[in-house]
């Protein structure tokens, strides 16, 4: 075999955040801790495949100079998370450092909530707990992805579960003794029109937010064990009995391609920060391969129309590293391996689209100055101009990226990498 007939070997991702060697998942347990952003996920560091899940850890002061620090924890021989460290969240208004997270007995799925004490400096954690259970007298046939969140001066959780055998829910418990979990009620159910075209038999990874002081509740759609959108329900809080209870109201997708999937926000302040998990399959094999990342940070706001939206954090301009050079017309124009994609104008009368070909991957590149396509090997995420829904996309084929831009559009192309004092 000659070189040329050999696969194509894709380019990983080098400014995502990812491990060194192993799989990568889901981000848990997003935090503000000490000065320093701290962004775990579910990780096998010995493998990239989805198995024997860890929690993996990283950590940044200004959201895109990631440092790896070494595996969190790990399933406990013969503990409630011997299959697996599944996703969580961290618990804030504590003395000291806690996680609670899914902990996965066998491949059933079954799970508990487990907590788990840290240090300070959030990298040696204790033995977990369990502290709640699996409501199944309710018709709980599967829970997990404990989230924790504070409502009017007590602490509550929810968890994504499905009832019976196909209809997705969300759970609430009441947590403020947060080392005993009390199951308050189904929060919320996929029945009903608003939920027409979300076709789903799982919830997960639920999270409550708020954009502009309204509550929005975020959920991942899984069908037969497949992932599918991410939501953001908007509607209203009241309270029922001393609890909170939400209707929801409206519905927005998060981004429009199936590569973003279980994202995790953070309040920040006013604006919510989230990261996803841009999916890839398993890579079989020994040695120091990779499955999967990251996105860039985003947060959650609003459209000049109302709807939610999520748009790329500011700080990762950083990653620019020179000015941007202007593209001419024409096809074929190789990108260098991280680069960033700007529209500065479309005419009116702009003849064909700007387009990304990666193999067997074609991006079209909307069409609206201030569109910006961010490049990462393998992986691009598209924000456009005009609010519109956002893209992460993973490349299936050859690399470099191809850009094309028709006659009519005026774009330019910057060169990514980390800023000078982290090289």
């Amino acid at each position: 075999m000659t070189a040329s007939d050999e696969a194509p070997r894709p380019v990983p991702p080098r400014l995502h955040i990812r491990p060194r060697r192993g799989w990568i998942n889901d981000p848990n347990a997003v935090v503000r801790w000490n000065g320093r952003w701290h962004v775990f996920f579910q990780h096998n560091p010995y493998a990239a495949v989805h198995d024997r899940i860890h929690w993996g850890h990283v950590s940044s002061e200004d959201l895109v100079t990631w440092h790896e620090h070494p595996v969190a924890f790990g399933p406990e021989p013969g503990g409630p998370d011997r299959y697996g460290c599944w996703t969580g969240v961290f618990v804030t208004g504590l003395d000291r450092p806690a996680v609670a997270y899914s902990g996965v007995i066998d491949a059933s799925g079954e799970s508990t909530i487990c907590l788990r004490y840290g240090s300070e400096d959030l990298e040696t954690w204790d033995s977990p707990i369990i502290v709640g259970t699996t409501p199944h007298d309710a018709g709980v046939t599967v829970m997990r992805d404990p989230f924790v969140f504070s409502w009017r001066g007590r602490r509550w959780g929810i968890l994504g579960a499905r009832l019976g055998a196909d209809l997705p829910a969300v759970l609430l418990y009441s947590c403020d003794d947060i080392e005993n979990w009390e199951f308050v009620d189904v929060w919320m159910t996929g029945d009903g029109p608003l939920w027409s075209s979300e076709d789903s038999d799982m919830w997960e990874c639920p999270q409550v937010v708020w954009v502009d002081e309204e509550p929005v509740v975020i959920i991942s759609l899984q069908l037969e064990g497949l992932p599918g959108a991410v939501l953001a329900v908007e509607g209203s809080v009241t309270e029922e009995d001393g609890a909170p209870r939400f209707t929801p109201a409206s519905v927005d997708r998060l981004d429009g391609r199936l590569w973003f999937y279980a994202p995790q926000a953070v309040q920040d302040q006013r604006t919510p920060l989230m990261f996803g998990w841009i999916l890839q399959d398993n890579v079989p094999g020994d040695g120091d391969q990779v499955a999967g990342c990251l996105t860039f940070p985003r947060r959650l706001g609003r459209r000049a129309d109302g709807t939610l939206v999520t748009r790329l954090d500011p700080a990762v301009d950083r990653l620019r590293t020179g000015p941007p050079t202007r593209v001419p017309a024409g096809s074929g124009r190789p990108l260098p391996a991280a680069a960033v994609v700007d529209v500065v104008s479309v005419a009116t009368d702009m003849a064909g689209d700007i387009v990304l070909h990666g193999g067997g991957s074609t991006i079209v590149v909307p069409p609206v100055a201030g569109t910006t396509a961010w490049t990462d090997g393998e992986v691009v995420e598209v924000f456009p101009g005009d609010g519109g829904l956002p893209s992460a996309i993973r490349g299936i084929g050859a690399w470099p990226w191809m850009l094309e831009v028709p006659e009519g559009a005026e774009v330019t192309v910057t060169v990514l990498g980390l800023p000078s004092a982290a090289r």
